[in-house]
């Protein structure tokens, strides 16, 4: 079987790995090298199942070949025996498993040698940690705990089953058993088996427990990882229960022996060690997770992050990689006013041991360093203050991220299994590479370690530094800033520094290969270890192409008033251990620190450019088309990592200001995404809370083909309801910050969108200008932006006021299109298409007006009919189009508003124009004209499914009995808000489902959006219920919107639902629809059936009080349609009644 494994792991390879690293694909592979340690654990899995065998027949294969009288009469303890046999059987399973790793690993050496292009060798480090630390222990205890339940059960078969069932349970706890592959099978099995592969066990309790070194650490070449003391530990106390399970199987085995007390106290013994330890090690790791949270709600509720400014950091930072780092740094501090209390409150690692603390020059003993807070005696008084600290030790890297939303030691299943491949250390300190980024904090800063990422809340802290940093002979260190070696100084001693403030400081070091290139001024580097020299020697052809790319890039940025702030840009090859997120609610990227981007090993070093066609290419000088550009996107779709385009993009503004104060948040997602579209032409997507839970494949397919973000993967309808609630500066406080992240990208997307649609780029580039000018290496709020900006024809707060701090979006209400045609000089036909847009809201924004045949996702395509048109609020302007031929349909394109994707406007199509134009009369593109949708509220009140007065009730005025139908479980329709929209899902994935939902069309009713309501047939427990405050007593007519699939095409394209509902799939039943209003109730039959499109009668009502309710019953009319919709009310005023007569009827 593991050879079987064996053959379909190298038809894997060659099927999928060469369309990988394929300079087309859309697809960022984990690699061979660093994902055949699970692939060998199920190998080890099925070998231990053989194992399981071997050990239940322990007498029984004796007893078959008749043997069993000579071997129990040996001179030979049962001990000697049982021992004897699972010595044997162990090394007989290890056979295999070791032959398929040479096997594999040998077939990598040889495509590595040849170049075959389909294979890679695996990393060696953790295969051996596999054969020192997995096989032996897995099959040793497994085989004696098959030995020790046959020799209990007396039975081969009830042994063997028994262990099987117990070992399968075991698997799924630490290392998952692939249950996605009867729901979503791949074409090949060991890829499936190994990607599916969920454990059920949390992060803090498998590193412990587990007996599969694949599940719990990651291979990487650049730091590897042979044992750890819990790996060692672990696998002791597996062996020691292996022992006592020996001594259980020799203890109950049927043959006489003198004496059992030996192996029973040996058994005994063994398993009471084994538990000490794997009990001490389990509480070991809850205590760290414990101390972890008490750090955090210690720094939480810290109020202590604006007391004090940095300015300056200068010292040593001595390197001993994998022992220790010494520190000797002195921080230059400004009191600001907000300073209440006489200390001054450090975050820094609890690691570190301080050894030395001197305040202006004088040593300071009073000082308190507890749960990372360095506490120090401050004189408020004192402008400006120098503390000097000397400390020595390991940054401990559960000090990092400690207020992120999602608490990775926690994660278990799928996520666990998707955490593996995005790094789980917060920093590196191996012996081979130290890579310090500032999340851990390992040196001190003013404030708390929490909430830095709140922007809304807290300034950021600019400072400059100039450190000396010594680290191992020959090692070279990367960081920001300026680098230059120090002669004088012990070996690979180097000066870094920055007179631009910077937010953070990262550290990264080790045995370096470098190369780098000089564009306007600026040094590009690239760090990487020699074992990945042969990946970028095939790239080297690509050095010109890559100049001028890069060249026209800060070429443009300098044009938007954006400079590269520093002399170096440095791209390092990292670990594919270290944690690619960070904390705070949205836990962004950490791997693009100021003027750095670290780039994983894991991924993109995949790609196969030693391979024949890259070499043609390069030697046809056709490098950028087949090169370069396949590069550029690998990087780009990259969505495990930090996308370098934005990296480098921050370092124009943000790395140099921050926004604070209300909308901050917001405002630098914005602005990042906005500067990295306008200078590097490109977009990026990281969000960690969809990489624990989704597939991206889909989201780099689209993006390969250059599909936006907000108009495909944040339409939803969770997400519309969410940005038309909550301000973005109340995402931070919602429980789902994976809704929160998708409203932060929809709506900041829009804000982007208006803004580009607002400022030419002269205009962009003096407010960038004066932005830096003004607050470089501090702060600025969105109030300072507004100021900046009035100079403009347009004022930011009057463009994005409203989307950034406020619920507020524009409805747009569209008049019915009236169809000229053109008298041309020329004599040939050309049309006019006229209609009034109205904004009906008091927020303004920009739309487009798109050719309404254009596929709907193609917003780049020519269907735009017009340049952004800029809407007030409350205010209508005419649009017309002319055109060689009459349009069938229009879409009106908002950036954001109420109607939510677009709006559609259906001209009249008549068989004949009679309205003509003559050229002299044809009115311009947009004009503003005074215009008002006509609906006169004191006669006339519509309540529709979208409208507060719209509800579902449990329980009906009309109840019946159905036996034919199962009983059902209602819904919670009162807590559905905050999944769904307007308490009501959209888009189920079953309808058979007994749910109201909404569903979104071009034949329903609504305000800004079309849309209904419906479900099946059902019992009549639960109605929709439409409320509505009249604006007096009297005679009140009701009509019902009705509605009709046969529509023609041009009102089904660009529509999704359409295409899922049709009569002939869900027909309509004839609805009961009782009318409440006081104490009087009426239920009427309504024919929907058979009624026309549009509003139909349903009848006439004396009305006594203001409030009335209508009631539309989940029951059909008996022997109707399966089917039940509501789409909207109307109430339309016939005259007085006589009010006492009707109250004493």
């Amino acid at each position: 079987m593991t050879l079987v494994f064996c053959l379909a792991y190298i038809v894997e390879i060659k099927e999928f790995y060469d369309f990988w690293t394929s300079g087309y694909s859309f697809d960022i592979p984990i690699g061979p090298k660093y994902f055949l340690p699970s692939l060998l654990t199920w190998y080890l899995v099925l070998t231990t199942l053989g194992a399981i065998y071997l050990g239940a027949n322990l007498r029984t294969e004796h007893i078959q070949n008749r043997i069993n009288e000579v071997v129990e009469s040996r001179p030979v303890s049962n001990l000697e025996l049982a021992s004897g046999r699972l010595f044997s059987f162990t090394v007989l399973m290890s056979i295999p498993v070791v032959f398929s790793l040479i096997f594999v690993s040998l077939h990598g050496y040889i495509d590595n040698l040849f170049g075959l292009g389909y294979g890679d060798s695996p990393e060696v480090w953790s295969a051996l940690s596999f054969v020192v630390w997995d096989i032996v222990p897995n099959l040793a205890i497994w085989g004696a705990f098959a030995m020790f339940l046959t020799a209990i059960l007396r039975s081969r078969l009830a042994g063997a089953m028994s262990t099987c069932l117990i070992y399968v349970g075991w698997c799924v706890l630490t290392f998952g058993l692939p249950l996605e592959v009867f729901e979503q099978p791949l074409r090949v099995p060991t890829l499936t088996l190994l990607m599916q592969a969920a454990p059920v066990l949390p992060l803090w309790l498998l590193e412990s427990l587990q007996s599969f070194s694949a599940a719990a650490m990651f291979p990487s070449e650049l730091a590897p990882t042979l044992m750890s003391g819990s790996l060692v530990v672990q696998r002791f106390a597996m062996l020691l229960i292996a022992v006592a399970l020996v001594c259980g199987a020799a203890m109950f085995f049927p043959r006489s022996q003198e004496s059992k007390k030996t192996g029973s106290i040996v058994g005994i013994a063994c398993v009471l060690i084994a538990t000490t330890l794997l009990g001490t090690m389990s509480y070991r790791a809850w205590h760290s997770t414990e101390q972890a949270s008490r750090w955090a709600q210690t720094h939480i509720h810290l109020d202590a992050s604006e007391n004090l400014d940095l300015e300056h950091i200068s010292g040593s930072v001595e390197l001993r990689p994998g022992r220790f780092m010494s520190l000797e740094l002195t921080l230059r501090l400004r009191t600001l006013d907000t300073l209440q209390t006489e200390e001054g409150v450090f975050a820094f690692n609890p690691d570190f041991r301080i050894k030395e603390l001197w305040l202006n020059g004088t040593e300071i003993f009073d000082y308190d360093f507890q749960d990372g807070l360095l506490t120090v005696p401050w004189d408020s008084k004192a402008t400006t203050v120098e503390l000097r600290v000397l400390a020595r030790g390991k940054p401990k890297e559960s000090f990092a991220y400690m207020d992120a939303s999602i608490n990775v030691v926690h994660l278990n299943g799928k996520q666990l299994r998707r955490l593996r491949n995005l790094g789980t250390k917060s920093s590196i300190f191996h012996s081979d590479f130290v890579a310090l980024l500032p999340g851990v904090h390992w040196y001190p800063t003013p404030g708390a370690a929490t909430g830095r990422d709140d922007l809304d809340n807290t300034a950021t802290d600019f400072f400059t530094f100039d450190l000396e940093v010594s680290t191992k002979r020959n090692w070279l260190v990367a960081s920001t800033g300026q680098r230059q070696r120090l002669p004088d100084k012990a070996p690979s001693t180097y000066r870094i520094h920055s007179l631009v403030p910077v937010p953070s400081i990262a550290i990264v070091s080790s045995s370096f290969v470098r190369r780098s290139i000089s564009v306007e001024g600026i040094e590009f580097e690239l760090l990487f270890s020699h074992r990945h020299e042969s990946k970028f020697e095939h790239l080297a052809g690509i050095e010109i192409d890559l100049q001028e790319w890069l060249t026209e890039r800060l070429t443009h940025a300098e044009s938007l008033g954006l400079e590269y702030p520093y002399k170096r840009f440095t791209v390092v090859v990292v670990p594919s251990t270290l944690r690619i997120f960070g904390g705070g609610w949205q836990m962004d990227s950490t791997l693009g620190p100021p003027g750095m981007f670290l780039v994983r090993e894991s991924g993109i070093l995949s790609v196969r450019y030693e391979r024949e066609e890259y070499r043609r290419w390069v030697e046809r000088e056709q490098r950028h088309r087949y090169v370069l550009s396949p590069l550029l996107n690998k990087l780009r779709l990259d969505l495990v990592s930090e996308n370098p385009y934005t990296a480098f993009s921050k370092n124009f503004l943000t790395n140099q200001t921050k926004p604070t104060e209300a909308g901050a948040v917001a405002l630098q997602f914005v602005l990042d995404r906005m500067i990295s579209k306008l200078v590097m032409e490109n977009e990026m997507y990281f969000s960690i809370h969809d990489l624990l839970t989704s597939d991206l494949a889909e989201v780099r397919r689209d993006l390969w083909w250059g599909k936006e973000f907000a108009e495909k993967y944040f339409d939803e309808p969770t997400v519309w309801f969410s940005a038309e609630t909550n301000t973005l500066s109340d995402l931070k406080r919602l429980s789902d910050h994976e809704l929160s992240r998708k409203v932060l990208w929809h709506k900041g997307y829009a804000i982007i969108r208006t803004l580009l649609d607002s400022y030419e780029s002269e205009a962009l580039s003096t407010i960038f200008r004066e932005i830096l000018a003004q607050n470089r290496g501090g702060n600025f709020s969105f109030e300072n932006l507004a100021t900046v900006t009035a100079k403009q024809h347009r004022s930011m707060d009057s463009v994005i006021g409203d989307l950034l701090m406020t619920t507020k979006v524009p409805g747009y209400i569209a008049s019915q299109p009236l169809v000229s045609v053109i008298e041309t000089l020329d004599n040939t036909d050309e049309y006019l298409t006229s209609f009034v847009l109205y904004n009906d809201e008091e927020s303004p924004g920009f739309i487009r007006v798109f050719d309404g045949a254009s596929p709907q996702y193609d917003l780049k395509d020519s269907g735009v009919l017009t340049h952004p048109i800029w809407f007030e609020g409350n205010q209508a302007k005419k649009i017309s189009v002319r055109s060689k031929q009459p349009f069938q349909s229009l879409r009106v394109h908002p950036h954001v508003s109420f109607n939510r994707a677009f709006l559609a406007v259906y001209p009249e199509l008549p068989n004949e124009y009679t309205q003509t134009l003559a050229e002299s009369d044809v009115p311009p593109l947009i004009e503003p004209i005074d215009w008002r949708p006509t609906v006169n509220q004191q006669t006339v009140v519509v309540v529709d499914d979208t409208d507060p007065g719209f509800s579902i009730v449990i329980g009906s005025s009309r109840e019946r009995v159905q036996p034919r139908l199962p009983v059902i479980k209602q819904p919670n329709y009162q807590n559905l808000a905050a999944n769904s929209q307007y308490h009501l899902p959209e888009h189920p994935d079953d309808f058979n489902a007994h749910e109201w939902h909404r569903v979104a069309a071009p034949v329903g009713f609504g305000k800004y959006r079309a849309t209904f309501v419906r479900i099946k047939n059902g019992r009549g427990s639960t109605s929709a219920r439409f409320e509505a405050e009249l604006p007096n007593a009297g005679l009140w007519q009701l009509e019902c919107h009705v509605f009709k699939f046969d529509l023609p095409e041009r009102y089904v394209r660009g529509w999704y639902d359409i295409t899922i509902i049709t009569e002939r799939e869900y027909p309509a039943g004839d609805l009961a629809i009782t009318v409440k209003n006081g104490i009087n109730q009426t239920t009427t039959e309504f024919g929907f059936t058979d009624a026309d499109s549009g509003w139909q009668l349903v009848g006439e009502y004396e009305i006594v009080e203001d409030a009335v309710a209508v009631l539309i019953s989940d029951a059909a009319i008996e022997n109707t349609g399966t089917t039940v919709y509501a789409d909207a009310i109307r109430w339309t005023y016939l005259g007085e009644e006589d009010i006492e007569e009707s109250v004493q009827k």
